[in-house]
């Protein structure tokens, strides 16, 4: 399992506000496995989490990540 601040350490950029443990990368409508990362590029896709509980860590903007971080207690990294 890979963790947030180790895709952080590596890229040497982006936020980390919580840390998060994934296996899978995939777009959020198609995370079927447990322990996926996502992008959220927008607010739209917010709603998706609630549905989907296979998302455990989300990479995404400021302004989504504060939406997300109210509501959802996912992996949180500002890119």
């Amino acid at each position: 399992m890979t963790t947030l601040s180790e895709i952080i350490k590596n890229m040497g950029e982006g936020v980390l506000l919580r840390e998060g443990y994934f296996e899978f990368l995939h777009k959020a409508v198609y995370a079927t496995q447990p322990q996926t990362l996502t992008f959220m590029g927008g607010k739209k896709y917010i709603p998706i989490l609630g549905r989907n509980r296979n998302i455990s860590s989300v990479i995404c903007t400021k302004e989504v990540a504060e939406k997300i971080q109210e509501q959802y207690h996912v992996g949180l990294v500002i890119h």
